[in-house]
């Protein structure tokens, strides 16, 4: 593997943004906690922000391989800061070997934040034109989807001929020598090491109204055996209503993250609660993973923090060829 240093939680300012925003908790404060900075069990460590049920403020962290994360609530409330932080402490946790993102984003100006990050920890997807890295236009999307599909397919059946049942024992057999890597199983397949492939598509309700509201088949179609292959999927959208956040996102999405909605329905359709609609400030969520509820302020970081920590991971040398999708 290449000799990769993690960049500095210092690189991201301490300060107050020029709105109000209670309590304010900084991206610095999350990476720089003892919370975030000792945990080392699990395998896609995210951290949010911080837990409004005690005062220290505990951070609010999950394992983003175990699950599919529904984003949801009102424009300006925070869903694009939080998968920021999502991106963020990914970054911070897992070298670029082990962990490629698929970013889709309608618009493209969030996920072009992330660009210089190029081969080391962005997917290439070889089926869209030009071999794009980040996906805006729709038809790209499906075929970004399908692609995904046939990953997630040839992973199966690699775990298959190896005898394993999911990502961890794979990739402890290839490092530790176990498997030929040059015998081929299949058709130009052959046993590597697999990272994990988080694939996070912005505002998805885009895609919903250009498909007829059938594109989220080709995201259920991914999700339902995602995490077995440790292909996690994050979606957002701020229009969270029952013909955006159908019965089959719910059914293969199971921790919701939900800033604050403008209706009753709208905090239902995402939390099965109207909590939501209660919630006061920027940045302010309830998440849930079906067994819990938490009140959560989410972790800040502004463009200039982003740009700074890109372009820190940019500036090392890395010899490893793209991944290809």
């Amino acid at each position: 593997m290449n000799d990769y240093q993690f960049p500095s939680d210092t690189l991201f300012k301490t300060y107050q943004p020029d709105y109000v925003m209670h309590p304010f908790v900084s991206m610095h404060a999350v990476l720089a906690s003892d919370d975030f900075k000792q945990e080392n069990e699990l395998a896609l460590p995210v951290a949010l922000g911080r837990s409004y049920k005690c005062e220290d403020g505990q951070v609010l962290m999950f394992d983003l391989a175990d699950t599919n994360v529904l984003i949801g609530g009102a424009c300006g409330l925070g869903k694009t800061v939080s998968i920021n932080a999502i991106i963020t402490s990914l970054l911070y946790k897992k070298r670029p070997e082990e962990l490629k993102f698929v970013l889709i984003d309608p618009s493209g100006y969030n996920a072009a934040l992330f660009k210089p990050l190029g081969e080391r920890y962005l997917a290439v997807m070889e089926v869209t034109d030009g071999a794009r890295s980040i996906i805006s236009d729709c038809d790209d999307a499906i075929k970004t989807l399908d692609a995904l599909y046939y990953e997630m397919e040839n992973r199966f059946r690699l775990f298959m001929e190896a005898g394993v049942r999911n990502i961890v024992e794979y990739n402890e057999k290839v490092t530790n020598g176990v498997l030929d890597c040059m015998k081929e199983i299949d058709n130009g397949l052959f046993h590597h090491y697999l990272p994990y492939i988080v694939t996070i598509i912005d505002e998805y309700s885009d895609y919903m109204i250009q498909t007829n509201y059938k594109f989220d088949s080709y995201i259920t179609r991914v999700a339902q055996l995602s995490k077995a292959v440790g292909m996690p999927i994050v979606i957002s959208t701020q229009r969270p209503t029952v013909s955006i956040i159908t019965g089959i996102i719910k059914a293969n999405f199971n921790t919701s993250i939900s800033f604050r909605t403008f209706s009753a329905n709208d905090s239902r359709t995402i939390l099965d609660t109207t909590a939501a609609t209660y919630l006061m400030h920027r940045g302010e969520f309830y998440y849930s993973n079906g067994d819990i509820v938490e009140h959560v302020q989410c972790a800040y970081i502004d463009e200039d923090d982003i740009k700074k920590l890109v372009e820190a991971i940019a500036m090392q040398e890395y010899s490893e060829e793209s991944y290809v999708l």
